[in-house]
């Protein structure tokens, strides 16, 4: 090309460095300052044409030293940035050292360089064999990132320089590439649970944060979410937390990041509302340089709600007694050892009578209410003697819990809604059975009982036949009464219950022949049986 124009070096070399220029606009301002529309025209005024002058631009070119590179990944992470490419130049020799650059995308000026090993790259040798140290050209290196060095952006730049500090005598190459670093995490956590209830307040979680490395004492501090003040700090041992360093593997002691504390609740702590602070802290007290973390969550203690609690599990009444069992506890019984069970009126709301009594195991009762005062000795069981007192009466029961024996003073009370009707003793005068009344072949067999209050001081007994069509007295049989237990066992009140037995057998004679009899049983004060008398009609009958 440069002999077909019949050009020379040195006409080149006469116009202001023009073999370096490619764009026409830029081969006219070297060549007269303006843009012309007619290059052929121009260029004609120097004794050329426009495709001589590009071929001298294009000759020149050639015989410029190569300077070539090419950046194949660029990865961004949290603290790093790794680059793999190659750069190759004939001008490397004598420049041993290499160095990569970070620039600022904007000013190009430098911000780090960091001195690196080239690494061998056979596919750039393959196709640029005669340029020096294409073997030896290629990179692939972690950048390390400063502090300050997080959002913003940069360009790359490979250097090779003859000085070791790579300030001097050098060759570069800067990639167009714009690399993009994002606002660095400095300081990222977790709160995984935080949890109270009446006796400890727990919390889980995790911390990391850039700066742990520089302080070394770690805190967990408990806030009044209220009034923002400090209630307490706990100084903590870190626990390791594999995935937190895997998804922050660039923040330091991210795999160390973990807590877990669980503190006692306290009366001062109930009611009140609490937010955790993480710290990091240069000095074993939690103060001097410190970084923070303020976890949103929050968790309210349990306030102390004092529990009164019971419940009766049988409750029987019957003439003579009245039963009752169950069990009954009082957060505010303590100091309060003194059980009383008070029986109450349920129509007058007045109390009838009061008994002393004592506490039995109940493990159901604890186990369903743990934190019940005294729960598992909380059992009752009493047995009341009906009296007239109790007689007829609607009542329920009042537990009292008191300081003093007398119940009167220093107490406290639950009241059973559970009621019960006492049943009233009927007043038995008198009473009396027929056990049998039956003929026999030739006889009549007769057997029973009979009591009555008025038979006292009627020592005299009788069994009366009665003619039951005429109701007159057909005979009579003085008897002396029998040991009768059983009916002692069920009227222990009625006055000679005990020996109110009968038995008589005797034969038919013409005087009970085709009668219907029955009997009376009588109690008198006459030896005939006549006089002051007490008689019991049975009802059964039997024909002759």
């Amino acid at each position: 090309m440069l002999n077909k124009y019949n050009l020379t070096p040195s006409l080149a070399q006469n116009h202001n460095g023009v073999g370096t220029i490619w764009s026409h606009h830029n081969v006219t301002q070297y060549l007269g300052g303006t843009d012309h529309t007619d290059p052929d025209a121009y260029f004609a005024k120097y004794g050329y044409d426009m495709n001589q002058f590009y071929a001298l631009v294009q000759h020149y070119y050639d015989q410029m030293p190569a300077n070539k590179a090419s950046l194949n990944s660029v990865n961004v992470s949290e603290n790093e940035i790794h680059v793999v490419g190659w750069h190759t130049a004939q001008q490397t020799a004598n420049r041993p050292y290499s160095y990569l650059f970070l620039l600022d995308s904007k000013t190009h000026k430098e911000v780090k360089r960091y001195k690196i090993n080239r690494v061998n790259r056979q596919d750039v040798h393959n196709i640029y064999e005669n340029i020096t140290n294409s073997l030896h050209s290629g990179f692939n290196n972690t950048l390390t990132l400063d502090n300050n060095m997080h959002n913003r952006s940069y360009v790359l730049m490979s250097r090779y320089s003859s000085d070791p500090n790579g300030n001097t005598d050098t060759v570069d190459f800067t990639f167009r590439n714009i690399i993009k670093v994002p606002k660095q995490e400095t300081s990222v956590a977790s709160m995984d649970s935080l949890t109270a209830d009446k006796k400890t307040l727990s919390m889980s979680g995790w911390h990391a944060s850039v700066d742990s490395s520089r302080y070394p004492y770690s805190y967990l501090i408990v806030i009044n979410a209220k009034t923002g003040r400090e209630y307490k700090r706990y100084a903590i041992n870190r626990t390791q937390r594999d995935d937190v360093r895997q998804v922050y593997p660039n923040i330091a002691n991210a795999g160390k990041s973990g807590f877990g504390l669980s503190i006692p609740v306290t009366n001062d702590m109930r009611g009140n509302t609490y937010k955790v602070i993480s710290r990091y802290s240069s000095t074993p007290n939690g103060e001097g340089a410190y970084v923070d973390y303020s976890f949103d969550n929050q968790v309210t203690v349990p306030a102390i709600v004092k529990q009164n609690l019971g419940s009766i599990d049988t409750l029987t009444a019957s003439f003579n007694n009245v039963h009752i069992s169950g069990w009954q506890a009082n957060d505010n019984a303590q100091g309060r050892n003194v059980h009383t069970l008070i029986v109450m009126d349920a129509n007058t709301h007045k109390e009838i009578k009061r008994m002393t009594i004592a506490n039995s195991p109940r493990n159901d009762v604890a186990a369903a209410y743990p934190d019940l005062y005294k729960a598992g000795l909380s059992g009752f069981s009493a047995d009341i003697p009906v009296d007239s007192q109790l007689q007829g009466k609607n009542i329920y029961f009042i537990s009292r819990y008191s300081a003093t024996a007398n119940a009167d003073a220093d107490y406290v009370d639950y009241q059973f809604i559970n009621q019960i009707g006492v049943p009233k003793k009927q007043v038995i005068e008198s009473a009396a059975s027929m056990d049998q009344l039956s003929r026999v072949n030739n006889t009549v067999i007769m057997s029973g009982w009979h009591a009555a209050n008025a038979s006292i001081n009627k020592p005299y007994s009788y069994l009366i036949i009665m003619d039951k069509t005429t109701n007159k007295e057909i005979r009579r049989y003085k008897i002396n009464r029998s040991l009768r237990n059983d009916v002692a066992a069920v009227y222990p009140t009625l006055y000679g219950s005990k020996n109110s037995g009968f038995g008589l057998t005797f034969n038919i004679d013409n005087s009970l022949v085709n009668k219907r009899i029955y009997v009376i049983s009588r109690y008198s004060d006459n030896p005939s049986g006549e006089g002051n008398t007490v008689d019991y009609v049975f009802d059964n009958a039997l024909n002759i």
